[in-house]
């Protein structure tokens, strides 16, 4: 029985030494193996399991995104994704890295789509750990805190960006400062932030992020409010196309692109990456042109003009000065816009149409105007009338201008409405497909006056735009495509797990059904009425 218990030990040791050895001689810069089951029940017997254990998980020299809450890693990858093997390795060399085997990995696609959570075990000599990882087909940004007795910044940014150069993972580093941002998101459980890029040294750092313009300067919108994921999407991509298909330098849109947040080791879902709304984005002259940007309506509270050579704020209006000093003459071309616009308060407009249309005439580019309002009304953006819009004065040496108008914050549209009864402070109404939006709107108050050449102006316009952009099909392809990307990244499911009070599946149907009849009114309201 001796001679048993001493064979039967040096097997178990034996083993031991076997299964040591082979750990350290494996190449920590490469996935280790797949286990079979058989070998992790041998690993799992044989090593302590701790839970504790410091593991730091790379790709290609950076820490993968990981949120310690679910102990799961999120990954961005392309379709080169054989490429991966030899570049996932853990810092620490002392530690290998083992895969359970799983019939996901001949068919990443869909464990993609599906969320699919590959097991993954970290071991060193005596212990090991179990952990997740799960890949995305979305962008993955990593906000985590870092200390700055300066305080310029507050995190670090790593930004793994699997679109931009096909078949490549492309990671972006730099230290950041994050802040929330936006007046209503700061009452949500998922807010929007600003996020300003700086270099070790602290200067603005100009960053080309997920194919979008250099800049230091960058909107991380949260989509909270969208039940669709993709109202607000969709709207910004018809006012790129619109914007981008005049001729004007000044007349520009911005862009989007999905992602997904990890920050501080908290998965936080998707979020919309967005430029910035600036004098650079719209090639403006920082020394003479002037920016506003509508932050609220107009109130009895916000009207007042005294000392204008002080207020940055004026009729719900902020001023971007650029690099000039605050004065009065800056807030002019706005103040005499809203006494064009107060025509229209007054209950007998006859005999103020000719200033008004000199107006246009002089200080508006009609093409801008009749696009960005005809555009307004398409979407039915019931808060970028006046609100949420920029408005650029661009001006000449001689100090005349023309104002030049851009929507912004687009996330109350196709038919989502404010709602201060619902905790995502919307609501959807299939009713205001039928209204027009009549106060700030200067082309639906001149619509149909008694005016001819301005009249066919508009509708020549709108029919321009029913035929190219402001269409259906384009909007239901543009909706598929953007539902699609989300479904088949997997982000969908994971934002519906992680936020399921503001996700609702097949909500983008009531969208485009509110689209075919809002268009349905439209027509007739500009091309019969």
């Amino acid at each position: 029985m001796k001679k048993i218990w001493i064979f039967g030990s040096s097997i178990i040791i034996t083993f031991i030494i076997i299964f040591i050895f082979s750990l350290k001689n494996y190449n920590s810069t490469i996935i280790a193996s797949i286990c079979s089951e058989d070998e992790l029940s041998k690993m799992k017997q044989n090593l302590f399991y701790d839970v504790e254990l410091e593991v730091q998980l790379l790709f290609d020299g950076y820490e993968i995104p990981y949120d310690v809450s679910n102990n799961t890693y999120y990954l961005p990858v392309t379709n080169e994704f054989s490429m991966y093997e030899e570049k996932i390795h853990l810092l620490d060399s002392t530690q290998k890295l083992f895969w359970e085997e799983d019939a996901y990995m001949l068919k990443i696609d869909s464990a993609v789509s599906e969320n699919h959570a590959f097991t993954i075990y970290i071991a060193n000599d005596e212990h090991y750990k179990e952990s997740s990882i799960v890949f995305t087909r979305l962008p993955m940004m990593s906000l985590n805190y870092v200390e700055d007795p300066i305080g310029i910044v507050n995190c670090r940014m790593d930004l793994f960006d699997p679109i931009s150069k096909n078949g490549q993972l492309v990671i972006t580093r730099s230290y950041a400062y994050q802040e929330l941002r936006g007046q209503t998101s700061r009452q949500f459980p998922k807010p929007n932030y600003n996020l300003n890029l700086y270099t070790d040294k602290f200067a603005p750092n100009d960053e080309s992020l997920l194919g979008m313009r250099e800049d230091d300067d960058w909107k991380l919108n949260a989509l909270y409010t969208d039940k669709s994921k993709v109202r607000e999407m969709v709207a910004t991509t018809l006012w790129s196309d619109i914007s981008n298909s005049t001729a004007s330098p000044y007349d520009k849109g911005f862009q989007m692109q999905y992602m997904e947040l990890m920050m501080d080791g908290q998965y936080r879902g998707i979020y919309g990456l967005m430029e910035q709304m600036d004098f650079k984005q719209l090639s403006l002259n920082k020394h003479q042109d002037i920016l506003y940007k509508g932050v609220s309506f107009i109130t009895d509270e916000n009207r007042t003009q005294e000392n204008l050579n002080l207020q940055t704020e004026y009729c719900g209006q902020m001023i971007k000065t650029g690099s000039q000093t605050l004065s009065e003459e800056l807030w002019k071309p706005f103040v005499e816009y809203l006494e064009t616009m107060s025509y229209f308060s007054r209950a007998d407009m006859k005999g103020t149409e000719t200033s008004i249309y000199e107006y246009i005439d002089q200080h508006m580019n009609i093409e801008n105007l009749l696009n960005t309002e005809l555009y307004i009304q398409a979407i039915y953006g019931v808060d970028n009338a006046y609100k949420n819009q920029y408005v650029a004065a661009v001006l000449d040496d001689k100090g005349s201008y023309v104002l030049w108008k851009t929507p912004w914050d687009l996330n109350y549209c196709f038919g989502d409405v404010y709602d201060d009864e619902n905790d995502r402070l919307t609501s959807f109404s299939m009713e205001s497909y039928t209204k027009t939006m009549n106060k700030y709107m200067l082309t639906e108050q001149l619509f149909n006056i008694g005016n001819k050449e301005f009249d066919d102006c508009l509708q020549a316009q709108w029919r321009k735009l029913r035929n190219s952009i402001l269409n259906t099909e384009y909007v239901r392809e543009l909706t598929t495509d953007y539902i699609s990307l989300l479904n088949t990244s997997g982000a969908f499911e994971r934002e519906q797990e992680k936020w399921p009070e503001s996700l609702e599946t097949g909500s983008e149907k009531e969208m485009l059904k509110y689209f075919d009849l809002r268009l349905e009114f439209l027509d007739e309201h500009y091309l019969i009425k």
